[in-house]
């Protein structure tokens, strides 16, 4: 297994650079888990979350962290590496049924972590709990939601006749709907991926007190336009969401594959499919000057996510990808389950900018 280099160079001058925050209320920065405690030592508020990546067995890394969250990916590289949230502010703690809640003046962030049966359908798991989230944001006051991520096992298992992703789509799309009729137009950003190992279903989300704005990709049908092959309700979420700051501007990129209209492409070529990836991010952030955003580039793009189907992928994954970003600080491989049985590797993150 090839040795992440690149990202160990660039390791120090990430945190040199991400402790020279934004005027954003939150950016995301992995950081290596030996150098973790360095890196909470020198911000000037706890961090909103610390996010783990493992088999379920990993200590707490901090009692300075405001959440930890743990999800049951396993992760894949020379040096385990850390999701860090970090707050331009002072950070509160509170709670809503079973959500755990960290906020600042700006956004909040809350993490949901329950146990999950891979034998039960999850349409009505998904949407009781994503309207206890439309409660929770609206009492918090901060409606607008910016990002999401959902893991849960058993992703393309079928019990019952209908894959659980399509059932935890149609049940979350059963939540929107009842919020607001026309809620497609004002979707965020998210990803679904599945566990490999492990049995909890986590949810966790950025909102805001102010909205931003939905961005679609030409090249793509919008998720929550698909056909009915792909389950009884389409997907809900945007392929990026773009948000406005005071000082700044952050887009959020949804979990990107290899798909082309509504349609899978290269089917069983991973590195096809991992171009193709990569040219729907080029073309996202391209599209993203049309929601009055600041030109965003590649090198724009941090805190990468890369979520790989089958392990021994990630060899030439990891070349390609430590190459094409290799100013934007350590890369998270994972392995996980994509939400469609025919793609192999999916990748998300987020852009800077100013």
């Amino acid at each position: 297994m090839p040795a992440n280099t690149t990202n160990v160079a660039v390791s120090n001058a990430s945190l040199a650079k991400n402790r020279q925050e934004i005027a954003t209320p939150t950016t995301v920065t992995y950081v290596y888990r030996d150098e973790l405690d360095n890196y909470l030592r020198q911000l000037p508020h706890p961090p909103l979350a610390v996010i783990q990546f493992g088999d379920g067995d990993a200590p707490t890394v901090s009692a300075k962290t405001s959440l930890n969250i743990q999800v049951e990916l396993t992760q894949l590289g020379p040096r385990e590496i850390v999701e860090i949230w970090t707050s331009a502010s002072p950070v509160q703690m509170a709670g809503h049924e079973d959500w755990r809640i960290a906020k600042n003046d700006g956004v909040l962030l809350a993490a949901l972590e329950l146990e999950d049966h891979p034998d039960r359908s999850l349409e009505e798991t998904a949407q009781r709990h994503y309207e206890h989230l439309f409660e929770l944001i609206q009492n918090e006051g901060y409606p607008h939601l910016l990002r999401m991520w959902n893991y849960f096992p058993a992703m393309n298992e079928e019990p019952g006749g209908l894959e659980r992703y399509k059932q935890f789509c149609h049940g979350r799309h059963r939540a929107f709907a009842k919020r607001d009729s026309h809620f497609e137009y004002t979707l965020p950003a998210a990803s679904a991926i599945g566990t490999q190992s492990g049995h909890k279903f986590v949810i966790y989300f950025l909102a805001a007190r102010q909205g931003g704005m939905q961005v679609e990709n030409p090249r793509q049908v919008s998720a929550f336009c698909y056909p009915p092959q792909y389950g009884p309700s389409s997907p809900s979420f945007s392929r990026g969401l773009a948000m406005k700051w005071q000082n700044g501007e952050q887009l959020f990129l949804s979990g990107t594959a290899s798909v082309v209209g509504y349609e899978t492409v290269h089917l069983n070529d991973m590195a096809r499919q991992l171009e193709e990836t990569l040219t729907n991010i080029e073309t996202l952030c391209s599209f993203a000057a049309t929601s009055n955003m600041s030109t965003a580039t590649i090198d724009d793009f941090t805190g990468i996510k890369v979520y790989i189907r089958h392990r021994e992928h990630f060899g030439h994954i990891s070349s390609v990808l430590n190459q094409r970003f290799r100013n934007g600080g350590p890369i998270l491989y994972v392995l996980g389950d994509i939400c469609r049985a025919d793609l192999l590797l999916e990748i998300e993150g987020v852009f800077n900018l100013q």
